[in-house]
């Protein structure tokens, strides 16, 4: 700060010093003209005067008692204060008092009290005209410069005291009225009550605040970034206020620490966290006691939880209900975790999840003593999987939760068995979800119809390994076995990565064991094939669940011995799979035999950049395929040769569909 002087005294009084005790007032005519104060070159007071008209004396004071605070041009306009000046030689004491305008309509009175090192200061700011307040504060704090305060007045009352071992206290209470503000955070038509409680010391800056937002609406970046997105808290009050409170520390060596926060969001949420909680340089807390209640999930998730949801599994969802959540830790642990539903109604509008009336807690803690909780709901779907009503009865110590007991869940007109579900080292990097289980029979044509898939007939069953999840990663430990068509499906290293977001990459190894080709055929309007076949589906990967690469195949083993039969209607489909021709049978006299021998049946595709290679059980000398080999024991035997060697993959989809329909064409790319 530079303060450039310039004084002109002009004194014309009779003082009268005979009486020490009494106090005499006499005119007089005394000025101080004082040049500039530069606090920065865009923060400047000019032009300031002090102009003493009445000088009151005794012993142990010198009073101006009339005086005039004048500054020509600062950066709220032009400053014109009354006051009084007292001043007390012997202990070295003196006291401004002050009222007036500031600019051109807002009202200050002020008290000041310093004696040597020590101030004290009260201020009354009544109408104060916030648009000036980026003026007078913009260019020491830039980031303020970027926004536009188009309206807003503010009334303050502050005490503050300044002492010379470099303490500074100062508490403060006031109100903000007809706030307008556009930038990166805005306000619109905000009415706000505001206190504060500020103490700088030498290890630094703790602040205590209560805001309490009565009207308006606004909106807030905190300035944290997940998933590349900053998001935004777009708050609007409607019947009752919403209250803020909070206690922080500013660390000398660029700490943040939040010591207490509480939020009141009347019939939508309560917030309470009391700690301590550093969130610069890096998060990490050495208490932890919160607790949030949202008593409206709808409201507390559109209003709270969405914007941290953007770019996730959660960014559209369907809400109903109360949630509330308690959690306690040290030193980076949480040592207990509390998480209670009230009749929770979940619906994802993208239809991959949703579950109703969700009921009950889920107790975790790190001591010794086994603690009990439950959950229960009456239904839900994963992915157009239907499930029914079910229970979890949990137990939880030293850090993990498992299952107690488990009420079996319907799918379809089967049933989910879980055999295990745990989760283990909650809340540290460790953190694991581990689970396995079995499913009981269910009609394969309730799935595929519920996926929109291709008709198929049978039973599905099996059991499921080991599954664990992980840093938003689905593994699975050991094969998942799934008895379908007769026969053996064996799923190999499973992967999900990123679970929950809205790009999910699956990845794994399916191997088909003897599956019988007369079921999976007599649910299609393919066309019957009897006999068995082996398959692969190698390095298969799927992207938001849409298949991207695999390498598969299905063909017949060399040792079936099973009969090897093909209807009529079938050998033409197959012509169509394999060249994109059909009806080779539709004349002559082959067309009035009902079916045909073959020897072996073979497909394949290696599925690339969204085209299928296309291949059979063996390849001709002309270049093409064998789709169906001659053979079997009796006559006719049949075989058939593909020509198409690539083909779009959602063309191939597309017809199959349409020969399943009772279809004719297919457009195959030779």
């Amino acid at each position: 700060m530079a303060i450039l002087c310039a004084a002109v005294v002009s004194i014309s009084a009779e003082i009268n010093t005979s009486d020490t005790e009494s106090i005499s007032a006499d005119p007089i005519n005394l000025e101080f003209s004082i040049g500039d104060i530069e606090f920065s070159p865009s923060f400047r007071f000019n032009g300031i005067s002090v102009r003493c008209t009445m000088l009151a004396y005794a012993s142990n004071q010198l009073q101006c008692t009339e005086a005039t605070l004048l500054i020509r041009d600062s950066p709220i306009g032009p400053i014109s204060l009354a006051a009084r000046l007292t001043w007390y030689p012997i202990t070295r004491r003196w006291t401004v008092d002050a009222n007036g305008a500031v600019g051109t309509a807002n009202k200050l009175e002020f008290h000041l009290d310093r004696t040597g090192d020590d101030t004290h200061l009260l201020v009354d700011l009544r109408q104060f005209d916030i648009t000036l307040l980026p003026r007078i504060i913009g260019s020491l704090v830039p980031e303020l410069a970027e926004y536009d305060v188009d309206s807003g007045t503010l009334d303050l009352k502050a005490d503050c005291q300044f002492k010379a071992s470099v303490v500074t206290t100062c508490d403060a209470d006031g109100e903000l009225v007809n706030l307008n503000v556009n930038g990166v955070n805005v306000a619109e038509n905000v009415a706000m009550a505001i206190a504060f409680a500020y103490v700088a010391g030498g290890a630094g800056t703790h602040l205590d605040f209560n805001m309490s937002l009565q009207r308006g609406a606004i909106y807030v970046e905190p300035g944290f970034t997940l998933g590349g997105i900053n998001p935004g808290f777009l708050v609007t009050v409607t019947d009752t206020p919403i209250d803020v409170a909070g206690r922080v520390e500013l660390m000398r060596t660029g700490e943040v620490r939040v010591l207490g926060a509480d939020l009141l969001h009347r019939g939508i949420v309560e917030m309470h966290f009391a700690g301590d909680l550093t969130v610069t340089p890096s998060l990490n807390w050495r208490l932890l006691d919160f607790s949030l209640h949202a008593k409206d999930v709808a409201e507390f998730y559109k209003t709270y939880m969405l914007p941290i949801a953007l770019n996730t599994a959660f960014s559209s969802l369907e809400t109903a209900g109360s949630v509330s959540v308690n959690v306690i830790g040290s030193d980076d642990v949480i040592t207990d975790f509390d998480l209670q539903f009230g009749k929770v109604y979940i619906d994802d509008e993208a239809g991959r999840f949703s579950l109703y009336d969700l009921d009950g807690d889920i107790k975790l803690h790190s001591g010794d003593e086994i603690l009990t909780s439950h959950l229960n709901w009456i239904g839900g779907a994963v992915y157009r999987i239907n499930i029914g009503p079910g229970r979890i009865d949990w137990e939880s110590a030293a850090g993990n939760l498992k299952i107690a007991s488990w009420q079996d869940v319907t799918i379809f007109d089967g049933e989910f068995r879980m055999d295990t579900l745990e989760i283990t080292d909650f809340s540290t990097e460790d953190a694991k979800v581990v689970l396995s289980g079995s499913l009981s029979p269910i009609t394969l044509s309730a799935l595929t119809s519920a996926f929109g898939w291709l008709p198929l007939s049978g039973k599905l069953a099996g059991t499921i390994p080991r599954l664990s999840y992980a840093a938003d990663r689905l593994e699975m430990d050991g094969d998942l076995h799934v008895n379908v068509f007769d026969g053996d499906i064996f799923i190999r290293d499973l992967m999900v990565d990123k679970l929950f977001s809205t790009l999910p990459l699956l990845t794994a190894n399916i191997s088909l064991r003897q599956l019988d080709l007369e079921e999976i055929t007599h649910a299609l309007s393919f066309g019957n094939i009897s006999g068995r076949v082996d398959g692969k589906i190698a390095d298969l990967e799927l992207q938001a669940w849409r298949p991207i690469h695999f390498d598969a195949e299905i063909s017949t083993p060399v040792d079936d011995d099973s009969p090897h039969r093909i209807s009529r209607q079938a050998v033409d489909n197959l012509g169509r799979l394999g060249a994109g021709t059909g009806g080779a049978l539709s004349q002559g006299w082959l067309r009035l035999i009902p079916n045909y021998s073959y020897g072996r049946l073979g497909l394949s595709c290696r599925l690339l950049n969204g085209y299928c290679s296309m291949g059979g059980v063996q390849d001709a000398s002309d270049g093409g395929f064998y789709i169906l080999t001659r053979g079997g024991i009796l006559p006719p035997w049949i075989g058939i040769k593909g020509s198409g060697r690539r083909i779009k993959w959602q063309t191939l989809v597309d017809g199959i569909k349409q020969i399943s329909a009772g279809n004719w064409e297919l457009d195959v790319g030779l």
